[in-house]
């Protein structure tokens, strides 16, 4: 599928293929635990991140605004709470990707959280999940996208990417907007299945 290198909010701050394969090749199928803790993935989001030719801040944002993501994991014990989005990489012109996370909820949450990322503007969002035991990719999938045909906020060009973790394999989609409104939204499939070479995979979009 192809996807743009740039939108109305601006540059792909990596290539969707290249997120969906560094994701994998982190947490491929296996033995064990078969999605990661929220720390673990946005320290590896924010790795990505700092591996990318030009500096981006990795953030969340926070009651008390934007803050440096460092300092502000998801605690129980903290009187900070997520604001809006889990997770940004951020610039000076913005928002660069946004990211929402729902690993323990079902269906209901998924949709509350993806909600944000229809709402919010940046150049590529990405929803990132996990099965469950009567929820599998295709049903979140689906239910996802029909979710997204009723907001109609979207504009030509928008770019998400939705991953699934999943306990015989994950699971990855993209949709890129054809044209202004979400009539026509529907993840495609990509592939995850081919492993992400040391060091790569994590290439930001070319200039």
């Amino acid at each position: 599928m192809k996807f743009p290198a740039r939108n109305v909010f601006g540059r792909l701050p990596i290539r969707p293929v290249d997120l969906i394969l560094s994701l994998n090749a982190r947490w491929p199928r296996g033995k064990g635990r078969y999605y990661p803790k929220t720390q673990e993935l946005f320290e590896f989001l924010e790795k990505i991140g700092k591996s990318k030719s030009k500096a981006i801040d990795s953030k969340r944002v926070t009651a008390r605004g934007a803050q440096n993501f460092s300092a502000f994991y998801l605690d129980k014990n903290r009187k900070i709470h997520a604001f809006l989005l889990d997770y940004l990489w951020w610039s000076n012109k913005g928002s660069l990707l946004a990211a929402e996370s729902e690993f323990v909820e079902g269906i209901v949450g998924m949709k509350h959280d993806f909600e944000k990322l229809l709402c919010w503007k940046a150049p590529l969002k990405l929803m990132i999940v996990r099965e469950h035991p009567r929820i599998l990719a295709e049903t979140i999938r689906q239910v996802l996208s029909e979710y997204a045909r009723s907001v109609p906020q979207l504009v030509k060009g928008e770019c998400f990417v939705l991953f699934v973790f999943g306990k015989a394999a994950n699971n990855a989609y993209l949709y890129v907007a054809p044209k202004d409104g979400a009539s026509k939204f529907n993840f495609e499939a990509m592939p995850v299945q081919y492993a992400a070479p040391r060091g790569k995979g994590l290439r930001s979009s070319k200039k």
